[in-house]
């Protein structure tokens, strides 16, 4: 049930090592194989997808812990909408946003996201082509309250940037990314 065998053992009066021990003198038998299954059980307890089937699915984690920020593509490789999941309630929420996860940062809060948003189609498939270099992006700026699900844009119609690498300051005074096509390193006071 815990997964423990420690625990297990506890139960019928042994030490860990002793059940250890007795499962090598049984190694092939029905009861070899009964621990196996009960591992396994209880692994498959632990684990389970959350996101089957999504393609080119991309996460930013939150800072405090309250779950991540998500890109994924549809089975023809189109780009999705930018989504939420919050691990308290096992609930996903669209963004106003098309756009990769790994162009956005969280703010030291994580009450905003700042990310690089591509102007026009992301082209097919996505992310592959993005990151084989067979296309570049002409991003503009935006922020996302992910509380209100409001979208604001910081920059646009500036310079011909494809963000990477984005984070905030502590403060969250400044945005700092990396230009893909450049590698120059770029801030903008937010």
């Amino acid at each position: 049930e815990t997964g423990k065998i420690s625990h297990a053992a506890q139960m019928v009066g042994m030490s860990r090592s002793s059940a250890h021990r007795l499962r090598d003198r049984l190694a092939g038998t029905g009861f070899d194989r009964s621990w196996a299954s009960a591992l396994a059980l209880h692994a498959a307890r632990r684990a389970d997808p959350i996101l089957a089937g999504g393609r080119g699915v991309i996460t930013l984690p939150l800072p405090d812990g309250s779950g991540f920020v998500f890109s994924q593509s549809s089975e023809r490789g189109e780009a999705q909408p930018l989504m939420l999941y919050t691990f308290k309630d096992a609930k996903i929420t669209p963004l106003n946003i098309v756009t990769l996860a790994e162009k956005c940062a969280s703010a030291p809060d994580s009450k905003n996201i700042y990310c690089g948003v591509p102007t026009g189609t992301i082209r097919i498939p996505s992310p592959d082509e993005w990151y084989r270099g067979a296309v570049s992006f002409s991003d503009s700026i935006a922020t996302i309250d992910l509380s209100a699900g409001s979208t604001r844009v910081l920059l646009e119609n500036g310079p011909d940037l494809d963000v990477v690498s984005p984070f905030t300051s502590a403060d969250e005074r400044f945005l700092f990314f990396q230009d893909k096509k450049t590698g120059a390193l770029w801030r903008l006071t937010l």
